[in-house]
């Protein structure tokens, strides 16, 4: 078992005792304080791992220390750990009253003081953002994930937790608030909705191809291809690309 040493601001030569930790735990050598809120560390790193590209790590400190001390604050257990077998690749969240993360395989909220946990496995989030908590609703954005595909979310959620009482449908003509604009709009049926359009047959005309995200279409396509074109648009970020009317636009 390999043994994880309490975070210091600097390497020392006074010793300090252990703290037994998971075999795959590493040691912690070195702090350096940015600012009162930026902070980087060295820590060892086991002789078999290489980096390759697309891959990543996720790094924890066990019981959550004090970064500058070492000292375990507080302790938060969590039940509920799958269905799936491994976190998300995206990052935690906290509020006022719940801690967010993925050990389910999607988004869990665990109350603060420990009394009730809910896991969402079925709720997941674009790689490296995670769900976002805000306007007392949590946002899932779309994904790329594709274990149990019958039983997620596709595309952007905005989550609402369940009613007190039960509410009454809201007809489909008032759901949406129409602003001065609304009256400009020539055609007021997308045909991104409809994934047999010919829109969506012939072009790509939204992030991931359609409203559903689902990030594929029904073209065929020859075994052989070759480049038709090619240019160089420079550097910075990029959008994501959308195909439309013969036009590339990123």
């Amino acid at each position: 078992m390999n043994e994880i040493l309490p975070v210091t601001d600097a390497v020392t030569d006074t010793p300090v005792k252990a703290t037994p930790a998971l075999p795959d735990a590493q040691t912690v050598t070195e702090v350096t304080h940015w600012t009162d809120k930026l902070f980087s560390f060295r820590c060892t790193r086991p002789a078999s791992l290489r980096f390759r590209s697309g891959e990543f790590v996720m790094i924890g400190l066990m019981n959550d220390p004090d970064p500058k001390t070492g000292k375990v604050l507080r302790t938060l257990a969590q039940e509920m750990t799958g269905p799936m077998s491994h976190d998300r690749c995206y990052r935690n969240r906290i509020t006022h009253r719940y801690y967010l993360n993925s050990a389910s395989g999607g988004s869990d909220f665990v109350k603060l003081d420990g009394t009730a946990e809910t896991p969402n496995h079925w709720a997941r989030s674009t790689c490296g953002l995670a769900v976002m908590p805000a306007n007392g609703m949590t946002y899932a954005p779309q994904h790329a994930c594709a274990c149990y595909l019958e039983t997620k979310l596709h595309g952007l959620n905005a989550l609402l937790p369940a009613a007190d009482k039960p509410t009454a449908n809201t007809p489909e003509d008032a759901r949406l608030e129409k602003g001065p604009a609304y009256a400009k709009i020539s055609n007021l049926k997308s045909e991104i909705s409809d994934l047999k359009s010919k829109a969506l047959a012939e072009d790509w005309p939204t992030y991931r191809h359609d409203a559903a995200r689902s990030g594929h279409v029904r073209t065929k396509v020859s075994a052989e291809l070759t480049p038709a074109w090619q240019v160089d648009v420079g550097g910075g970020k990029l959008s994501a690309v959308t195909v439309a009317g013969g036009k590339c636009f990123v």
